[in-house]
């Protein structure tokens, strides 16, 4: 009990520790960026709303970011209490590192109460010491749909194992929160019905029907609207359900053949880039096939329902969708599948741990120095992760109806410059070197700085910028032109001019 006790504790340290590393440093992503500003507008219209300002447009700051999203709203709901607080990067942040780490308690201890010290102790090795989901727990994005696969797949655990009425109220629950998180667990749905249907005769049928027709009200309070708002003639192109209507159109064909242009074997090698082969997705694989080998002659009922979903998952969305949410989503079920499997030799699974958590632990080493997660930041270094203070430089020099084009991510820069950047670039109607030609003819005379920072532009273009320019900024790889007088504005940053004004 002592070295058992030791070990966890070992691991919750462990695994803390890692989500805890630095997750406050880089500036948000797109996908952050636009989390941030819809809790920032939600949370002005409650405030708003409660002191009677204005209640129509309050309600509309509530409800629009809600209906516009193009996910279930959870993901940036819960970031409503770190409005408040600056940096935002750290305190939305450490909202998703809270939930994390509780994640990572309550599932041990679930599955220790169920499954014993052997599936317990292989599991939490997996779930603390992964520097991929590590990664992304700490942004603002996908992290919950780590915690919603997580939950969901121990409440096929706990129903299977012993169906009662709490456990079906679990199911039913963590079914619920993991669709308020992401419509891509709808591929859960079918095995969730399915569990509750084989079960069905140890339950009077009032009583599922009370608790499931509870579960199925509390979704179609959020997704009536949200799915009735994208068919409404004056609905705006923005409208969340939009983004899941189009998996149905002829582009999204057009896109998933795409995938496949290049033969099955390039398709292959991608996916194994991409996610099969990153630090702490390679070390749960191997465990989680061994649960299919004949060599494991105790096989539990509730592997496989979570093989099901692993499958259908590998079906329908792995090959379609290169990116991120599917691969979150499978973790609940491989996480418990690989636990399930490195029980299987009894007398090696404390070292099978010990192996599989150093090899863990030695790949999350770039999370203890800093490095972010290398999906959402390609080659990113800190020095050149400016933004912040190029945002201290263009937000001020923006009034009234001016506007600006940038190079920048459309969202980041809306976050980072306090509003949108010249429309037609920022819904890609026009790319940036047209827009930059545009101006320099003199037809965009409400852009009144210009921001470079992915060489997106001709240097000769950059060159003529330069030269009509009134003030000229670098900062590493940023170039930020100003065509009105911000000297006022320039001369207060401690950023030092590095050209001439």
């Amino acid at each position: 009990k002592n070295v058992f006790l030791a070990v966890v504790i070992l691991l919750l340290l462990l695994g803390s520790i890692l989500r805890l590393s630095w997750f406050w440093q880089p500036s948000f992503t797109g996908d952050e960026a636009g989390h941030m500003m819809k809790a920032v507008s939600v949370t002005r219209g409650i405030t708003d709303f409660v002191l009677n300002q204005n209640r129509r447009v309050a309600l509309q700051n509530i409800i629009k970011p809600i209906l516009e999203h193009n996910h279930p709203p959870l993901e940036f709901l819960v970031l409503l209490p770190s409005v408040p607080f600056y940096p935002r990067e750290f305190s939305a942040r450490f909202i998703y590192v809270i939930i994390s780490i509780i994640t990572l308690i309550t599932s041990f201890y679930i599955v220790y109460k169920i499954r014993g010290k052997v599936v317990s102790l292989g599991y939490l090795g997996l779930l603390a010491t992964s520097s991929f989901l590590v990664w992304f727990s700490q942004m603002i994005t996908f992290g919950l749909n780590l915690t919603g696969s997580v939950f969901l797949a121990l409440g096929l655990l706990i129903f299977i194992t012993k169906p009662t009425k709490k456990s079906l109220i679990f199911l039913v629950s963590a079914t619920v929160f993991a669709l308020l998180v992401s419509i891509d667990f709808l591929l859960f749905v079918p095995i969730v019905t399915w569990s509750i249907y084989k079960k069905k005769s140890q339950f009077y049928s009032s009583s599922i029907l009370k608790i499931v027709g509870v579960g199925i009200l509390l979704l179609a309070l959020y997704y009536v609207p949200y799915i009735g708002y994208s068919f409404l003639p004056d609905s705006p192109t923005s409208a969340g359900f939009v983004h899941y209507r189009s998996y149905l159109t002829s582009d999204r064909t057009a896109q998933v053949n795409s995938f496949f242009s290049q033969g099955l074997d390039q398709f292959l090698v991608d996916k194994w880039k991409q996610f099969f082969s990153r630090a702490g997705v390679w070390t749960i694989w191997p465990w989680a096939i061994a649960t299919l080998l004949p060599l494991w002659k105790k096989r539990r009922a509730y592997t496989y329902y979570l093989w099901s979903i692993v499958i259908l998952i590998f079906i329908l969305e792995i090959p379609v969708i290169p990116c991120c949410t599917v691969y979150l989503n499978l973790f609940g079920p491989l996480l418990l599948l690989a636990a399930e499997g490195i029980a299987i030799l009894p007398r090696y699974p404390v070292a099978i741990i010990m192996a599989i958590t150093i090899i863990n632990s030695i790949q999350a080493q770039p999370i203890l120095k800093g490095i972010p997660n290398p999906i959402t930041y390609n080659n990113w270094k800190k020095e050149t992760d400016r933004i912040r203070e190029i945002g201290q430089l263009i937000k001020p020099c923006l009034d009234g109806e001016e506007t600006y084009i940038s190079t920048e991510d459309a969202w980041r820069a809306r976050y980072y410059f306090g509003r949108p950047m010249l429309p037609t670039v920022e819904y890609e109607m026009t790319s940036d070197e047209q827009a930059v030609e545009q101006f320099l003819r003199g037809d965009l005379p409400q852009v009144t700085i210009i921001h470079i920072h992915v060489p997106l532009v001709s240097e000769v273009l950059i060159n003529q910028l330069q030269i009509q320019a009134k003030h000229f900024r670098q900062i590493e790889n940023h170039r930020i032109y100003f065509f009105k007088d911000c000297s006022a504005v320039v001369k207060t940053t401690d950023i030092p001019d590095t050209n001439r004004n």
